[in-house]
C-alpha cells in the first residue's frame, strides 16, 4: 500500500499544483453587459513568466546622502592652565550634534578624561571643553581632543583630532 502511494506521489503534486492554478484562474462574468474588448496590440502577461527585478533608475535631481564634515577646528589655545576651560571653534557641513572626547596620554597609552555631547544648532559653533571630570580638575599632561559631528539622520563625520597640554598650576 505505501509503496503504491510512493509511485503515484508526483502524478498527485502534478494534479493538486494543475488544479490550484486552474481554480485561481479569474472566473468570467455570467451576469451584466461584456465590458470592452482588450486591444490587441498589449497581450495578456502570461502567468508563468518569471518576475524581473530590475534596479530602479536613478531618479534626476535627487543626490545621494552624504556624511557630514567638520570643515574647520581650531583650539584657541592649545596650553591652559589646570582647572582653565580651552576654547574650541569649530565650522561644520551641517547643524546637528558634535561629540567631544578627552583622551589623556598615561604611560603610552590613552585613557578617556571627559566626553561630552552638544547640540550645534548652526554651521559655526563656539564652546568651552570641559576644565573637570568627575569632580576635580583634570590633570596636567598632554591630551588629544577627538571631535565628531553628528547630523539629523544618524550620520558620523570622519574624527578630527587636535592636541591640547593642561599645565601646572603656577605657585
Amino acid at each position: 500500500m505505501a509503496h503504491s502511494l510512493i509511485r503515484r506521489l508526483p502524478v498527485l503534486l502534478v494534479t493538486s499544483a494543475t488544479a490550484a492554478t486552474i481554480s485561481a484562474a479569474p472566473a468570467l462574468a455570467s451576469e451584466g453587459p461584456a465590458g470592452p474588448a482588450p486591444p490587441a496590440s498589449s497581450p495578456l502577461p502570461s502567468l508563468l513568466l518569471p518576475v524581473n527585478f530590475a534596479p530602479m533608475p536613478a531618479t534626476p535631481g535627487v543626490r545621494k546622502r552624504s556624511r557630514p564634515a567638520i570643515r574647520r577646528a581650531k583650539l584657541a589655545s592649545r596650553r591652559i592652565r589646570r582647572g582653565r576651560h580651552a576654547r574650541l571653534r569649530l565650522t561644520l557641513s551641517t547643524p546637528g550634534r558634535v561629540r567631544i572626547v578627552l583622551e589623556r596620554n598615561v604611560r603610552g597609552r590613552r585613557v578617556r578624561s571627559a566626553s561630552v555631547t552638544m547640540a550645534a544648532r548652526t554651521t559655526k559653533v563656539s564652546l568651552r571643553l570641559p576644565a573637570r571630570s568627575h569632580g576635580r580638575a583634570l590633570a596636567a599632561g598632554r591630551y588629544r581632543v577627538t571631535i565628531t559631528a553628528i547630523d539629523a539622520e544618524g550620520s558620523r563625520s570622519r574624527p578630527v583630532r587636535r592636541s591640547l597640554v593642561i599645565r601646572r598650576k603656577a605657585r
